[in-house]
């Protein structure tokens, strides 16, 4: 039988008005495309001042061990600390059965 598939996503650092690539990982890639659904929550930034708000965003996994996540920040004129927000990521229901 073979290893079960398991996701993460990575962390990020950029600066305001720039596309965050968070990196999906997947072990054990199955070789059929697995989808994925990504939800961001806000943290220290807000949306949609601060970042774009992702809702149930469907990201295909083509068989690959990583796939990038975009998020786009918003750049304003406020002198701030770092700021956060956290991504959730799921296996979507209408994933393959080998996704699993």
């Amino acid at each position: 039988m073979a290893p079960t598939p398991a996701l993460s996503i990575g962390d990020v650092t950029v600066a305001e008005g720039v596309i965050a690539q968070l990196p999906i990982t997947m072990t054990n890639p199955t070789g059929v495309t697995c989808n994925v659904t990504a939800t961001t929550t806000n943290g220290t930034a807000v949306a949609p001042g601060d970042y774009t708000a992702l809702s149930g965003v469907l990201v295909p996994i083509n068989g690959v061990a990583s796939t990038p996540l975009a998020v786009t920040t918003i750049d304003d004129s406020a002198v701030e600390l770092s700021e956060t927000f956290t991504v959730s990521i799921a296996l979507a229901a209408n994933s393959d059965p080998r996704c699993q």
